[in-house]
């Protein structure tokens, strides 16, 4: 049995919960009974929104038509996990480094007449002789469609050569932050080729009420988005809060009894850095609060000397700050904002081995000192750390991401399984 950490004796006044991967990679009964067998209480897992993952092939390809098969599977699922006593967490995730729907990066003037537009990364290929649909996000009705006169490949941005057309609307252009702190910059107008899946914010929007709406999928969570703020996911903060701003209402509106979390960043980084604190400025400067409910997030901790992905709680990580303070900092941003909402950390943990100088004793330690820490005082806002922050939820308890699974599959359970449920029960 593990030994080793600091002491705790009391239940911890945070929820505890895991991820797992259940819909693309089919239910993982053996996680499930692992994590109800100690007491955790929320279980995450993500839904491919418009791309194949694994074997769920997503919710929406074509707009509006929505896949029932793989609905059924989210019902199924959760049915499941709430006869274990869990609330699941659903995270909506788009395409990996998608970012969403291009926007127009040169505005234009209605009568005008072009035979070109200049747009930002495309997240799928144009071919010429698509057709492409142009909506002012600030006036839905303003739309207009053109054809594409040359082909343009996927990632790529600047001039698209299109068949002449005359503008019928003044449609706004994308014009990014360039300072430090970040402000919030111009929202541009969205670019959709139909040939593409789903990809605006109004069709995620249209998304999240269709499965607020179907029945077995009520009084769920959901997050929107996974890591936007992060280089492999990718999603403007603009675009982010267009589709929070939308999906937000319309979802309370069709099941009241939802709860929405935002925006789940990849890390609480300070300013200086393009993710973390300056991506959740953008966004809050953009109008996205008060269109969650709960202020979610993800905190690994990189080692300051080496890079690796076992810094302790306690230790200097790579922003040169431990972890708690990471929270306790970020928490005083959202105070300034009057941001209210409870947090979650829904992804966190260490490595068992291989990164640096990780044991799964130490991941077992680790665990252990911060969450014991997390049970105290914040020491930056004067208040204990659970009257804001409500939930941690550990990646993984099972699966292919075996480092970072706290079951190994041929062994059974690593010491830092017991030492959460030695925290959750409280001895």
């Amino acid at each position: 049995m593990f030994r080793g950490g600091r002491a705790f004796t009391k239940p911890l006044p945070l929820i505890l919960g895991t991820n797992g991967g259940m819909l693309p990679f089919g239910v993982d009964n053996s996680g499930i009974t692992y994590a109800q067998a100690i007491g955790m209480t929320v279980y995450r897992n993500d839904v491919p929104w418009n791309f194949t993952k694994g074997i769920f092939t997503g919710i929406e390809s074509t707009p509006g038509t929505y896949n029932a098969t793989n609905i059924a599977s989210i019902v199924s699922l959760t049915s499941t996990l709430k006869a274990a006593g869990f609330t699941p967490l659903y995270l909506i995730e788009s395409n990996a480094g998608q970012v969403m729907c291009p926007t127009l990066s040169s505005a234009l003037i209605q009568g005008t007449n072009y035979t070109s537009i200049s747009i930002t990364k495309l997240p799928f290929a144009i071919t010429s002789g698509d057709s492409i649909i142009l909506t002012d996000p600030a006036n839905q009705a303003h739309t207009q469609t053109i054809i594409a006169a040359a082909s343009m490949a996927k990632g790529a941005s600047g001039s698209l050569t299109v068949n002449s057309f005359t503008a019928g609307f003044a449609f706004p252009a994308f014009v990014a932050s360039t300072t430090n702190p970040p402000v919030a910059g111009q929202s541009g107008a969205w670019v959709y080729d139909t040939t593409w899946v789903a990809c605006t914010p109004q069709h995620l929007a249209n998304t999240m009420v269709h499965l607020v709406s179907t029945l077995g999928l009520q009084g769920l969570h959901w997050e929107l988005f996974n890591e936007p703020d992060g280089l492999t996911w990718a999603v403007d903060s603009t675009l982010v809060t267009q589709a929070y701003q939308l999906a937000y209402p319309a979802m309370k509106a069709a099941d009241p009894t939802c709860v929405v979390h935002g925006i789940c960043i990849e890390n609480l980084a300070p300013i200086g850095y393009p993710e973390g604190t300056a991506y959740y400025e953008l966004c809050a400067q953009e109008g996205i609060l008060g269109n969650y409910d709960i202020m979610s997030f993800h905190q690994y901790s990189n080692n300051a000397v080496g890079g690796n992905l076992d810094a302790e709680p306690d230790a200097l990580n790579i922003w040169g700050k431990s972890y708690w303070k990471m929270i306790a900092d970020f928490q005083s941003v959202r105070i300034a904002k009057s941001d209210t909402t409870p947090m979650w950390c829904t992804e966190f943990g260490w490595q068992s081995g291989t990164a640096g100088v990780m044991t799964p004793q130490l991941q077992a330690q680790f665990f252990q000192n911060l969450l014991v820490t997390l049970s105290g005082t914040d020491p930056i806002n004067g208040v204990p750390f659970s009257s804001y922050l409500k939930a941690m939820l550990q990646f993984q308890m099972t699966g292919s991401f075996q480092n970072w699974s706290v079951i190994d599959p041929t062994t059974g359970p690593k010491p830092a399984y017991q030492v959460l449920g030695q925290l959750i029960a409280g001895h």
